[in-house]
């Protein structure tokens, strides 16, 4: 996934959170960016015996304030 941002910064943190269920983490990435304008972070996370089945949500996080969410669902065949 890719977070677009705008504006300039000498060095924001922008932070996914991805949880399961019911708020359960899975994962949480904190990259570091000075963006001098429009700019996209990529974030990725990975489970080679691939994600249960239900509902997730990622949230993206700049400087610990909440940017915003998306929430997804994993279905299995």
């Amino acid at each position: 996934m890719s977070v677009a941002t705008e504006g300039a910064s000498p060095g924001a943190a922008v932070m996914a959170r991805w949880t399961f269920g019911d708020g359960q983490v899975v994962d949480t990435t904190t990259q570091t960016v000075a963006p001098t304008g429009p700019a996209r972070t990529e974030f990725h996370i990975f489970k080679p015996s691939g994600w249960p089945a239900g509902k997730y949500k990622v949230e993206i996080m700049v400087d610990g304030a909440l940017a915003g969410s998306k929430e997804f669902e994993v279905k299995r065949g």
